[in-house]
C-alpha cells in the first residue's frame, strides 16, 4: 500500500519527506483536538440549556398550582401495562440467552 502511495506521489511530482508528513499530521491532530474540545463545550452548553428549560417548566407548573404533566388514571394504567410488557420481553430474552449460553458451554466441554 505504501509503495502505491509513493508511486502516486512520484507521478504527480509530490516529493514529501517523512518530516513533512509528521508536520502535516501534527497540524491535523491539533485541529482534531481543537474540534473535539469545541464539541465537548457544545455538549456541555446543550445540557445546561436543557436543565434551564426543565427548571423554567417546573417553575411554571408550580405557579399554576397544577402540573400539566399529571397523568390521568388511564394513562397510568397504560404506562404500567407497557412497563409490564417490556419486563416480560426482557425476561424472555434473558432466558433465551441463558439457554444459548448453556448450549455453547456444553459444546465446548
Amino acid at each position: 500500500m505504501l509503495s502505491f502511495l509513493w508511486l502516486f506521489m512520484e507521478l504527480w511530482g509530490l516529493k514529501k519527506t517523512s518530516a513533512d508528513f509528521v508536520a502535516e499530521y501534527q497540524v491535523l491532530f491539533g485541529k482534531f483536538a481543537e474540534l473535539n474540545d469545541e464539541n465537548l463545550q457544545l455538549i456541555k452548553d446543550k445540557a445546561m440549556l436543557k436543565a434551564q428549560v426543565n427548571i423554567l417548566e417546573m417553575e411554571q407548573t408550580d405557579k399554576k398550582g397544577e402540573s400539566k404533566c399529571r397523568m390521568t388514571e388511564n394513562d397510568e394504567k397504560d404506562e404500567l401495562q407497557s412497563l409490564k410488557r417490556v419486563i416480560a420481553e426482557q425476561n424472555r430474552v434473558q432466558q433465551e440467552s441463558e439457554i444459548k449460553f448453556h448450549q455453547v458451554k456444553q459444546l465446548l466441554s
